[in-house]
């Protein structure tokens, strides 16, 4: 059973506790555990990324956050989050934009990180696209044989 690393930079309590729970079914579906750190602004989570050498398995995004404690909600903090990431990270973790505002992906496109992962949390889709982003995630980390179970070897 693989142990996941999982970052989320949500500013909203209640939204994490929802990404933290649809992770929990998910973690039984897909037969891995986690621990879980939340950084409630951008830019604790782009120090708490550097001071940990990008050492996540999964970096999971608000896009309309503060940038900083004492500022108020920015549309593209989670723009100046996966820029950084883009920049810097060398580790392979698997990063998305975790938004209720569609108009993220066009600015994720428009600021050319749309090689990141959009997941729709103000769809009924939410689970779905979560359940997407980690399996799709998974089996770039984990061979395919240990995801399913087998650790049979050929010998």
């Amino acid at each position: 059973m693989k142990h996941l690393k999982i970052l989320v930079c949500e500013d909203n309590f209640q939204k994490y506790e929802s990404i933290k729970d649809a992770l929990s079914i998910i973690s039984k579906s897909e037969n891995f555990t986690f621990d879980i750190e939340r950084a409630p602004n951008a830019k604790s989570g782009i120090i708490k990324l550097q001071n940990e050498d990008f050492n996540f398995d999964f970096l999971i995004c608000d896009m309309q956050m503060p940038f900083n404690n004492d500022e108020g909600i920015s549309i593209d903090a989670g723009c100046r989050v996966l820029e950084r990431v883009k920049m810097l990270c060398t580790t392979g973790m698997k990063t998305a934009i975790c938004s209720s505002d569609i108009k993220s992906r066009a600015l994720m496109e428009k600021m050319h990180l749309d090689e990141f992962h959009f997941i729709n949390f103000g769809s009924f889709e939410f689970i779905n696209d979560l359940t997407e982003f980690i399996k799709n995630g998974l089996e770039e980390i984990i061979p395919t044989n240990e995801l399913n179970g087998s650790n049979e070897s050929n010998e």
